[in-house]
């Protein structure tokens, strides 16, 4: 029989709405139903309609009451209700017919739910529907429900449910229904159907509507009390933020300390429990059909029968509860066919487990499955065969693929078990709820050799021992709604975690697990666990007083772990948090080291799970060393955030042999290294410990400020230190010789003032390496950087350092110097290079010199590759010195001296051995001072050999600096900021030059032995095109300046000054300037006045009026013409066909001094301001895209939530966006009247008409909105913008200028008039929504006359904020996947460059998954995004938006082409890729249909962010511009700005292409490859390179 629904309506003088309520209820498909109503003491005529309504249908009861208010009239009337379902309706709204039947078949389908809630319509006074309900699309969880209002508005209930809550509360008299969900979520779970079934009427006598700031208040308190009753009060509290009406839950923070289980912002899981307390009792088994027996004999327990699987390999088994105590056996009969027996706990009860688990009669697998939590005591043991996994999932899968390929089966925690399909392997573990049980283990745990050990929980902490000799130990936190697969099955390592997708295989749990703090009361079990419950409900491991985290996702290790054997075994420790606190985690072996991993794997790649934060206590050890032979093993550390390290690592070779393991200690934002890690080799060589933190600071001496930090005893959330990594300098001189040392820091490295003036290393082969993506600096720049002999290498972006020494070290042998590598973005100062060897009665060799700057100048002081003078009876070879700039100009290089000369010491008897001098290389392309003087007086650089060994060469390549000096040798002084030469002379022993000057004429100038070559080089000046003279008539004179030519001119050297000259005029004319006739080689002063006076009788096109060189007097441009029309008709446009005349040269202008062709356009007048007062554009954008896309309807956002929108991305990323509308209007409309009118009017407002208006809508997150009309046509902006696309999308003219009055223009229609509000609001970020013929417009490429829009601010093009996911999320940690065709396919052009974009991106800016050519195929694409959820998807293919429906787009895969309409299908919206780009994009520029393909990407593909071009740019700027925007995209606080700095690197020259090679990305040119379609150098400064590409959708 059908459950009787009872519905309530309570009415106060509503009649006028009352009527309709009543009838959407009586009007219910499903029939069982009662209606209350309940008349409030109402004036108006509701009782008489309430009442002929009862006389009509016996189903509906009314009660007359006096007035009492809403909360005790609901409460009374409820009282009398009879029925099994209950919910209420108010009196202003009404029920979509089938919402009792949808609601009720829920309920009945869902036995576990106790409420559920539809979506909703909003509709106005009249009851015409406005919006899909703005409340719909916020998720529920009962956290969220903390911070979000939600009443759901229809929600039909269990009255069992309702009464357990306590009803409808008399304590509250506003917002009840709130308090009642509030209330009801403690309980039990919530139900939601997606679909809008009931209508709320939103008007002028709205309760809601009326009493927000009461609401507010009263909301507040409610959550309040909600805290108090979850036992929360204590650590967290719910902030009120008006006048936002913004809720805020905060974890309170200690007065002495900050809070540790929290970072910055958390919504904790609600603790209402209804999962019983865990209790050690008897395993006994569940009456649901699987058939297990459990025979007690004495403390033993047979358990037989069960389930086999269809393949009979898997035995399963179910238990109402399941425990042992101390000396109790549960015993698992098996059988020699079983591969995994599987024993589940349904009864919601935890497993408490003292004793013994034991199988025989076989050897299978044991896998123990309990939801509720799991506690192994202090003597709990196991005996098993084969591997044993415990895990608190709700269920466990059985053949389960990739991501996205599902499981053949799942064995649920409860319900049936479906045995045929539960067949193979388990590899696949689901944790549905959002906090899973929590895993504790006190006891021995030990499998037999080679086997598996795995702790798989929501919580997981070890504080006993878990033993694996040779095999694995996995000890693995799960945070919630997670699906975790071992890819290999059988191999622990292989572990994967994903975001659990919706899978009706898998059952709901009943009810929330417990959290560690109740587990572990309710089985009163801390002191046998090792941890302590404390009276705030959180929890202490007891040995070493120290307070963990509980929530899900946190895995601690405090006692032993050991895999130790022959190869040392495999152990991870991994979660969200991983703590190791008094820890011994052992993978020894005698052959060679184990593997240990922390955290992650290298670097955060591979696989396995990565931790947020992780702990590594001072007394925890963890040795993976080799004890005899055979190499040490790997240990890695990693966090995504933090890494805090203060305990020991080994990882030794074999005392009999074998080389040293690898160690890295890594957290990618903030490392603190306080520990030791020994990869020392007695027989090899030692091994290798990397360090990977954001910045590194070397500190002075020994500890720092932050060693405190451990001492409050709390870990792993706040003490995460400052933003730095600190090492302490003894720290790094105790580490061994042998030990390679590797600091990487993405930001800089510090080093702080030295004890002794020096850092010194200890002596061995091992080499040392720092790697910055920022600075490497000394703060004391007399301190000292000495090796000791050992090789150094150095690379940042710039460089401040003191003397770096790698001397040999004296003594009893021949030992070599030190190679010194610096190589650096930027500038490099440092003080003397020294790297001399040295000899004990042998030969040997100093160290290389190698210093590298791509774009700034080199200071250094004494510069030594020779033998140390203290050499005892040896011989020395000097080596080479490298001084190297690749500054385009101005990077000057300056030194002491440089001596590379062999060196010899022993005594003169009969021949001797030849001893060569190094090499000697001093290039730039600005002035080279050698200032001071080697032992030899008189002498800059030495490089002379000895005996019969050869002198080294000196090469010195300069550019005389601005002026063009020259360069001398001994020839005059020389300082550090005056002269081009050298102060002493270069003696190659064969060879002395001194006393000269070396000019340009004499260049390149090479000595007699050719071993001494000085090369002046200079690149001549260039001269763009100039634009031409205005017409005039025949006969006219032409009076103009020289400022008034727009002349641009460049010098790759810099030089100044530059001089202009005239060179040519055409025969007959007559050019004066300053009134003085000029000729041929006359100099233009830049402030001259023109006169110019055409050949007599001369009409028509005079294309050389006369003609301009720019010179530095070394070197000239080329001859540039200026263009004259002479007309019959003055004021004769020049016809662009006809007359435009092609630049040479990229256009380097910054744009403060161009002068662009003037052109005719219609004169913007004064800008009206106007009152806004009606909504945006917004629905008509919406509707356009949704028409095309073949979406549902989408009701648009109203004014309050788009403020909303903007407001909340200022907070989460500082961005602060503005929403720019740019549409058209009927010219007729009123300022500030209805864009959207009803009726007719409408229907007017959205014709396209040539002459309707320009009109911009500006929305920001704080103050009015804007609306201002621009007197200028649709017809007169269509034809601007269309010449501008074709102007900036030629790549014929990108050495011309002819675009830029277009781009100005533009500026002045679209940008200018809302200029100052811009600038008043402080807006960095503008998002467009544009009409249609405007959305393929390069925005960014927009000038002011100053400079593009992209300088001032970032850019994003949006279809609408309707269609758009406005929602920010950090990509900096997400993957990426990419996908790049360089060849030929399918008659498409090769694109070889992308070998280096994706190669640069996947290899060394992103972590991620490449595929290349024939491997990029849908299938490939599918079966990537399955395996692993990337954030990021890159596809470097071709693709065009063409013109008609969305079959005619497409992005080119190697085999076929995947249309736009197709793109759905790939799943990118579950979990959401974050951002996908197409780095090889065209457009049909203008094209309305093609526009809404390009507009309408992010939506389509299902992604939140697209960047893609709206034309063809070749493949090598593509790759310069899409490796730069991922080298951006690390830092930029969002996606816009990471976009916005790539072009304006390129804009600016900053990224350009040289030698076959992009510069300006990495600290090296990234080499292109040979077929890549260069021609020549590359400047991309061009709008052409670099305004196409477009952020589309969500720009955050």
């Amino acid at each position: 029989m059908s459950p009787l629904v009872s519905l309530v309506i309570t009415t106060y003088n509503r009649a006028h709405f009352l009527e309709t309520a009543i009838a959407s209820v009586l009007q219910q498909t499903y029939p069982q139903v009662e209606l209350l109503i309940w008349v409030d003491g109402a004036t108006d005529d509701s009782a008489a309609i309430a009442q002929r309504y009862a006389a009509q249908d016996p189903r509906v009861k009314v009660v007359v009451a006096p007035h009492q208010g809403r909360v005790l009239a609901l409460q009374q009337a409820i009282a009398q209700t009879h029925g099994d379902y209950l919910g209420w309706v108010d009196d202003d709204d009404w029920l979509a017919p089938t919402a009792l039947a949808e609601t009720v078949a829920y309920l009945q389908a869902h036995a576990a739910v106790g409420l559920v809630y539809t979506d909703y319509y909003d509709t106005d006074a009249t009851g015409q529907t406005v919006q899909y309900g703005d409340r719909c699309a916020r998720p529920y969880s009962p956290t969220q429900l903390l911070v979000e209002f939600m009443t759901f508005h229809f929600r039909l209930m269990r009255r069992s449910v309702y009464l357990q809550a306590g009803g409808v509360s008399q304590a509250v008299n506003f917002m009840e229904d709130y308090d009642l969900c509030l209330r009801l979520a403690e309980l039990t779970q919530f139900g939601h159907i997606p679909k809008p079934l009931y209508y709320y009427r939103h008007h002028g006598g709205n309760v809601s509507r009326q009493n927000r700031l009461r609401r507010s208040l009263d909301t507040h308190q409610m959550v309040l009390q909600a805290l108090r009753r979850q036992g929360l009060a204590e650590t967290h509290t719910i902030e009120l933020e008006l006048p936002a009406h913004r809720f805020v839950l905060r974890r309170k923070r200690s007065p002495l300390k900050p809070a540790l289980t929290v970072m910055g912002l958390t919504m904790l899981p609600l603790l209402g429990v209804v999962w019983n307390q865990a209790a050690i009792a008897q395993p006994m088994p569940a009456a649901d059909g699987t058939g297990t027996v459990v025979t007690p004999v004495g403390n033993q327990f047979n358990i037989g029968g069960g389930t086999l699987s269809g393949d009979g390999q898997n035995l399963f088994h179910s238990f109402s509860q399941f425990g042992l105590t101390q000396g109790q056996i549960a015993n698992f009969l098996a059988n020699p066919q079983l591969q995994n027996i599987v024993g589940r706990v349904t009864g919601n009860t935890a497993s408490v487990i003292d004793g013994t688990l034991q199988i025989s009669g076989g050897t299978p697998n044991l896998f123990l499955l309990n939801p509720a939590g799991i506690v192994f005591g202090a003597n709990a043991s196991l005996n098993v065969p084969a591997a044993f996994t415990a895990t608190t999932a709700n269920a466990i899968g059985f053949g389960c693929g990739a991501a996205g390929v599902g499981c053949a089966g799942w064995l649920n925690a409860t319900g049936p078990v479906a045995a045929g399909t539960l067949n193979g392997v388990p590899n696949g573990f689901a944790f549905s709820a959002a906090q899973p049980g929590a895993i504790v283990n006190a006891g021995n745990l030990a499998v037999n050799a080679g086997r598996s050990l795995m702790l798989l929980g929501g919580t997981v902490v070890n504080t006993g021992q878990l033993t694996a000799p040779d095999g694995q130990v996995v000890v693995a936190a799960v945070p919630g709604e997670n699906f975790v697969r071992l890819s290999q099955p059988g191999n622990l390592l292989s572990l994967e975690f994903q975001p659990l997708a919706p899978n009706s295989a898998i059952a709901p749990l009943a009810a929330m697990a417990p959290t560690l703090s109740e587990l572990l009361t309710g089985g009163n079990l801390p002191n046998a666990t090792g941890l302590t419950v404390n009276a705030n409900g959180t929890v202490t491991l007891t040995s070493a007083r120290v307070t963990i985290p509980t929530s899900p996702g946190t895995a601690i290790a405090s006692g032993a772990i050991n895999t130790a054997g022959v190869t040392g075994g495999a152990v991870a420790v991994l979660g969200d948090r991983v703590g190791l606190v008094n820890s011994t985690i052992t993978a020894t072996g005698t052959n060679g080291g184990g593997s240990v991993f922390i955290g992650g794997d290298y670097q955060g790649q591979g696989t396995l799970p990565t931790a947020s934060q992780t702990f590594f206590s001072q007394t925890s050890l963890v040795d993976a060393s080799a004890t005899q032979t055979g190499q040490g093993g790997k240990v890695i550390v990693w966090a995504d955030k933090n890494t805090d390290f203060f305990g020991t690592i080994k990882a030794q070779g074999g005392a009999i042999s074998g080389n040293g393991g690898f160690v890295e200690v890594s957290g990618k934002e903030t490392l603190q290294f306080r520990g030791t890690a020994n990869t020392k080799a007695t027989n090899g060589s030692d091994g290798t410990l990397l360090l990977d933190p954001t910045n590194i600071t070397i500190i002075t001496g020994s500890g720092g400020a932050n060693d405190i930090e451990i001492s409050d005893g709390e870990i792993l959330a706040g003490d995460g230190g400052t933003a730095s990594f600190t090492i302490s300098e003894e720290a790094l001189e105790a580490l061994a010789g042998g030990t390679n040392i590797t600091l990487q820091a993405t930001n800089d490295i510090i080093i702080q003032g030295l004890v002794g003036g020096a850092l010194t290393f200890t002596q061995g082969p091992g080499t040392i390496t720092f790697q910055a993506g920022g600075a490497i600096a000394m703060q004391n720049l007399s301190d000292a950087i000495v090796t000791q002999g050992r090789a150094i290498t150095l690379t940042g972006s710039t460089m401040s350092l003191g003397s770096i020494d790698t001397s040999a070290p004296t003594g009893f042998a021949n030992n070599p110097g030190g190679n010194i590598t610096l190589a650096a973005t930027g500038n490099i100062t440092t003080g003397d290079l020294i790297a001399n060897g040295f000899g004990y009665f042998g030969t040997t060799t100093a160290g290389a010199i190698s210093v590298v700057s791509q774009t700034g100048a080199i200071a250094v002081g004494t510069v030594q590759a020779t033998g140390n003078p203290t050499t005892d009876g040896g011989r020395v070879n000097g080596n080479a010195v490298t001084l190297l700039s690749n500054a385009p100009n101005g990077g000057d290089i300056r030194f002491n001296s440089i001596d590379t000369r062999g060196f010899s010491s022993a005594p003169v008897t009969g021949p001797q051995p030849p001893i060569n001098g190094g090499n000697v290389a001093v290039v730039t392309k600005g002035i080279v001072r050698g200032v001071g003087q080697v032992g030899i007086s008189g002498v800059t650089i030495a490089t002379g050999g000895l005996f019969t060994g050869s002198d080294g060469t000196v090469t010195i390549q300069h550019d005389g600096g601005p002026t063009n000096q020259p360069f001398t040798v001994a020839n005059g002084p020389v300082t550090a900021v005056s002269g081009n030469g050298l102060l002493g002379t270069i003696n190659r022993r064969s060879e002395i030059i001194a006393g000269q000057t070396f000019d340009f004429p004499g260049s390149p100038f090479v000595s007699g032995s050719g071993g001494t070559q000085i090369t002046y080089i200079n690149n001549a000046p260039t001269l763009a095109p100039i634009p031409p003279l205005p017409p005039i008539a025949p006969g006219t004179t032409v009076t103009t300046t020289a400022a008034a030519l727009g002349l641009i001119i460049g010098d790759l050297n810099a030089d100044n000054p530059l001089f202009v000259r005239v060179v040519a005029i055409a025969p007959g004319a007559v050019l004066r300037v300053n009134g003085v006739e000029a000729g041929p080689g006359t100099l233009m002063p830049a402030d001259a006045t023109l006169e110019y006076i055409p050949p007599p009788g001369f009409v028509g096109l005079l294309a050389a009026a006369f003609t301009l060189t720019v010179d530095d007097r070394l070197s000239t441009s080329a001859p540039q013409p200026v263009a004259l029309k002479i007309v019959a008709f003055p004021g004769q446009p020049l016809d662009p066909k006809t007359d435009e005349m092609p630049m040479s040269f990229p256009n380097p202008c910054v744009l403060t001094a161009c002068r662009p062709p003037t052109v005719d356009f219609p004169s913007v007048v004064t800008v009206p301001a106007f009152e806004f007062e009606t909504e945006s554009p917004e629905a008509r954008f919406t509707n356009d895209f949704v028409a095309y896309l073949g979406l549902d309807p989408i009701p648009p956002p109203n004014l309050d939530e788009q403020r909303d929108i903007a407001q909340t991305i200022e907070r989460e990323t500082g961005a602060k966006p503005a929403f720019v509308y740019i549409s058209f209007v009927p010219a007729s409309l009123q300022a500030g009247g209805n864009l959207v009118a009803a009726g007719d009017g409408a229907a007017i407002a959205n014709l396209e008409r040539d002459s309707d208006q320009l009109e911009i809508v500006v929305i920001t997150g704080q103050g009015n909105p804007i609306r201002r009309r621009v007197p200028v046509t649709r017809a007169e902006v269509m034809a601007v913008a269309d010449k501008f696309r074709t102007e900036v999308s030629d790549p014929r003219k990108t050495r011309t200028i002819g675009y830029l009055p277009l781009a100005q223009q533009l500026h002045e229609w679209m940008v200018a008039p809302i200029q100052p509000t811009l600038v008043e609001r402080k807006i960095t970020n503008l998002v467009f929504l544009m009409a249609a013929g405007l959305r393929s417009l390069p925005m960014a490429a927009l000038h002011d006359g100053n400079q593009f829009l992209v300088e001032r601010y970032s850019v994003g093009l949006m279809p609408s904020l309707s269609l758009t996911d406005t929602r920010y999320q950090d990509i900096r940690d997400a993957q990426v996947l990419t996908l790049g065709i360089s060849q030929s396919t399918q008659g498409q052009p090769p694109l070889p460059s992308v070998l280096t974009e994706v190669s640069t991106l996947v290899n060394s800016l992103w972590s991620g998954q490449s595929y290349l050519n024939n491997a990029v195929t849908l299938e490939t694409l599918k079966a990537a995004r399955q395996s692993r959820p990337y954030g990021i998807v890159h596809m470097a293919t071709h693709a065009d938006f063409l013109p008609g429906n969305l079959t005619n787009s497409y992005i080119q895969l190697w085999d076929e082409k995947l249309r736009l309409d197709q793109i759905r299908e790939l799943g990118w919206s579950n979990p959401q890729v974050q951002l996908l780009v197409l780095s090889a994009c065209a457009t049909a520029l203008g094209d309305r249909e093609a526009e809404l393909g390009f507009g309408g990407l992010a939506v389509q593909a299902g992604v939140k962010s697209a960047v893609a071009s709206l034309w063809s740019v070749d493949d090598v700027a593509t790759a310069a511009l899409i490796t730069r925007f991922y080298k951006e995209l690390k830092t930029a606080p969002i996606k816009a700005e990471a976009l916005r700095q790539a072009q304006i690197a390129l804009l600016k020259g900053q990224v350009y292409v040289q030698e076959q090679q992009i510069f300006g990305v990495e600290t090296r040119g990234l080499p292109l490859p040979e077929d890549a379609a260069i021609g020549s150098d590359k400047n991309l400064t061009h709008p052409f390179f670099w305004s196409a590409f477009t952020m589309i959708g969500n720009p955050w």
